[in-house]
């Protein structure tokens, strides 16, 4: 087990900015990993390479990862039992997505501002009510959401909060493509991680030689809802934002077909198919407290149609105090902890709301 307080965790990045591109690279030894259960694992060596086109509100936008991991991963906390996340197995992985953006502008209040008087957050000061919708091709599960959000940290494997997309008074679509290859013994992950063998679905998978390639479908559907303009002292930004998620279309599509053909022989519905075209339900909660001082909740539930007693249950939530620097436009200090992963962090947030 690594020694955190010996100091002998190293990392290093390299950022250049190329024309209308984003080129990273990281090295990490050990690489720190936190898996869906809020387990931490070290990897002894971790490298990773992303090129990413400079997104914009609506166009072609793409991005190119390759990661190698090398070694055996350990349990942070020791625990020997615990079994190892398929991703960190030794091996290397090339990801590649592109999606093509277009927005179009339901509603936004601009009047009722008051005069001569800052907003907390520029981003946060018109009242509106927007949706969103994404589709894409590619690996399963909370992962390929955040794909063209974040993919530097997909490539890393943990984002710790529960975020909700940043809303611009506009109705979004995204269409897009995502291709995995793996080799090494990280190529298992792909069918084991999505947990869909038992249906058969419709997707793209081989393997041969520790070698894999793997597709799928993905779909989003979010609203968000504000009132206030975060320019009073009290009371001034309520935000509501709720967002669907179906982790896997192949499942979807194939649960789908099951249940048609249940109702049209008549018979008893296939619970495990019910399970497969429930969606995931993440709602996001933020209120002002008192001047730039905001209290979120981020939460996710799940649907299990196998559970009479609890088809639906909390599955996780965040709570957080968000602390608005009026003085930089948008940006925010922000304290959250998270009970079920047992963890806690500040962080310093430029551009985002």
């Amino acid at each position: 087990m690594y020694n955190v307080k010996k100091g002998n965790r190293r990392k290093a990045i390299f950022q250049q900015k190329l024309p209308h591109h984003n080129l990273t690279l990281e090295t990490a030894w050990p690489g720190l990993f936190v898996d869906n259960n809020g387990t931490y694992w070290d990897v002894p060596l971790s490298l990773a390479i992303d090129l990413a086109s400079i997104s914009s509100s609506s166009g072609l936008s793409y991005h190119l990862c390759l990661q190698h991991n090398s070694g055996k991963p350990k349990h942070f906390g020791g625990d020997q039992t615990t079994q190892v996340p398929p991703s960190l197995l030794p091996g290397l992985c090339v990801r590649a997505a592109a999606s093509i953006k277009e927005n179009w502008s339901i509603w936004r209040k601009k009047g009722g501002k008051l005069r001569m008087v800052q907003p907390y957050d520029a981003f946060l000061s018109d009242p509106h009510v927007t949706a969103s919708g994404v589709i894409v091709k590619g690996k399963v599960g909370e992962t390929l959401r955040k794909l063209f959000q974040r993919f530097v940290f997909l490539c890393k494997g943990c984002s710790p909060v529960l975020k909700s997309t940043r809303s611009d008074g506009s109705f979004e679509a995204t269409a897009g493509a995502v291709a995995s290859a793996s080799y090494g013994d990280c190529s298992a992950r792909l069918p084991i991680e999505d947990g869909l063998e038992r249906y058969k679905a419709f997707r793209l998978y081989t393997r041969k030689n520790n070698l894999a390639v793997f597709t799928d479908l993905f779909a989003s559907v979010s609203c968000t809802a504000q009132h206030g303009n975060f320019q009073r002292l009290f009371l001034d930004l309520t935000r509501l934002n709720a967002r669907l998620d179906f982790p896997s279309g192949s499942a979807f599509l194939t649960g789908v077909a099951h249940l048609s053909q249940d109702l049209y022989n008549s018979r008893q519905l296939n619970l495990e198919a019910i399970h497969a075209v429930c969606p995931e339900l993440t709602v996001s909660l933020q209120q002002q407290i008192a001047g730039p001082f905001s209290f979120r909740v981020d939460s996710r539930i799940l649907f299990d149609p196998k559970d009479t007693y609890h088809i639906a249950h909390l599955d996780e939530s965040i709570f957080a105090i968000d602390w608005a620097l009026k003085v930089l436009g948008s940006a925010k200090a922000t304290a959250w902890c998270s009970p079920k992963r047992r963890e806690a962090m500040v962080e310093l947030r430029f551009f985002e709301s």
